[in-house]
């Protein structure tokens, strides 16, 4: 039992994790990013299935409802933004990330402003950290601004211009 606890819990703070830091998958080209998009909710939906079919075979009833009550919660976290996902997917009009500025440092550090205009006058903005980066895709994560301290090298993206700032 307290292996299959062990794997359900350690899956439950791998997805939790994962609604904090995003997909880490951006794809350049629209078609891809759809297919990259469906498959990601094909293996969250199998996770959750695995998992709730794991926590059928716990004993002890305290434990089982606790570890349902958690499965519950994170799944309803993704089913709200599953659905805001297949919104995107099966729509004509597919909003993409575009990057609006590439912040780096001293360190190599790639921080990459972007947005995205959601729906008629309602906009996102987000910024990522990139480990990797190709023509095709780029790995990266959710990253706090507010962490980003010392100079910095900003390429806007629109006005094609560098210039140096110092954030604290």
């Amino acid at each position: 039992m307290n292996q299959k606890l062990i794997i359900i819990y350690s899956t439950i703070l791998i997805l939790i994790v994962a609604l904090f830091t995003g997909f880490p998958f951006e794809f350049f080209d629209i078609n891809i990013d759809r297919i990259a998009n469906i498959i990601a909710i094909i293996i969250v939906l199998f996770t959750f299935y695995k998992l709730i079919k794991l926590s059928k075979a716990l004993s002890g009833k305290a434990i089982k409802l606790t570890t349902r009550i958690i499965l519950f919660l994170v799944f309803a976290l993704y089913f709200l933004n599953g659905i805001w996902t297949v919104f995107f997917i099966t729509s004509n009009y597919y909003p993409m990330w575009q990057d609006l500025e590439i912040n780096t440092n001293s360190n190599n550090e790639k921080i990459i402003s972007e947005w995205r205009e959601t729906s008629g006058s309602l906009y996102d903005w987000r910024y990522r950290k990139v480990y990797f980066e190709n023509k095709i895709f780029r790995i990266s994560v959710d990253y706090d601004k507010e962490k980003m301290n010392g100079e910095w090298n900003v390429y806007d993206v629109r006005k094609k211009t560098t210039t140096k700032k110092k954030l604290n």
